[in-house]
């Protein structure tokens, strides 16, 4: 008796663990982060998981403080759907976060909420990849020794920030607005900050097509703002309201670059 007790005993463990590195899927159409039956095997993600929202459409809500990940994506595959809402709490991800894989992905952030990662976070990164990040309130950053942001890596990418903060990456890394060939990346300031005060260079149309518009907001960029540094790409920044400083503006450095100041509200 006491050997089929141990047995039950561990075949319960087994059941109710996820192991450090396994990837694991949200398996519900709509539902909360923090919800173990939400995921495959009845666990939350760790800090070592990859935490997959994806398949036909799944939507998940962060709702408390604490949610963490090694790795996120939601819209992992070609056809495939996925979007993270952090409507209140935390979400800490020790390496990276990927909105837009392959598929289509959605981040919406709102008011009192906290986003860091530690290496990457890209919107849009395959070529089939359509992501959207939208900053509505609350405070995005990177916190980590390899820290960086691409909206439009190979594909395409739109950061629409109308309140929060974007805060600091790393040390002489970038945010890169359309990285690559193939990317086409847009960022959208229409209100907010976004405040590279110390460290952080910004690319727009790095290689591939990538547009800065602020209509509304303040930007500040201790650093480097490039548009269009590297050969083959096509950088835009545009300002029709709200304010954009620099320690420098370079504007086509290797590639093609347009600026245009207009009162004509962003749509």
């Amino acid at each position: 008796m006491k050997r089929d007790a141990w047995g039950v005993l561990f075949a319960c463990v087994v059941t109710a663990a996820v192991c450090s590195g396994q990837t694991v899927y949200f398996e519900v159409t709509d539902g909360l982060w923090e919800a173990p039956a939400n995921w495959g095997g009845g666990v939350v993600p760790g800090a070592a998981n990859t935490a997959m929202i994806t398949f036909e459409g799944r939507t998940v809500r962060i709702t408390q403080p604490g949610a963490v990940c090694g790795n996120l994506v939601a819209g992992y595959g070609s056809g495939e759907i996925g979007a993270v809402y952090l409507t209140t709490g935390t979400l800490a991800s020790a390496t990276s976060q990927n909105i837009g894989r392959d598929g289509r992905g959605t981040f919406i952030q709102w008011d009192g909420t906290t986003n860091t990662y530690s290496s990457f976070l890209t919107v849009g990164e395959g070529v089939t990849g359509n992501g959207r990040y939208e900053l509505r309130g609350g405070y995005l950053a990177g916190n980590g020794l390899a820290a960086e942001m691409t909206v439009g890596y190979n594909g395409t990418g739109v950061f629409y920030q109308t309140g929060g903060v974007l805060g600091e990456l790393y040390k002489d890394k970038y945010l890169y607005v359309g990285r690559t060939a193939t990317g086409n990346g847009t960022y959208v300031l229409d209100g907010g900050e976004l405040l590279f005060t110390n460290a952080t260079y910004v690319s727009v149309g790095h290689n591939g097509k990538g547009s800065f518009i602020a209509s509304n907001g303040v930007a500040k960029v201790a650093k480097i703002f490039n548009v269009g540094k590297e050969a083959g790409g096509r950088g835009m920044f545009r300002l029709c309201g709200g304010s954009v400083s620099a320690g420098q503006f370079t504007m086509g450095e290797k590639a093609a670059a347009g600026v245009r100041r207009s009162s004509r509200a962003v749509p």
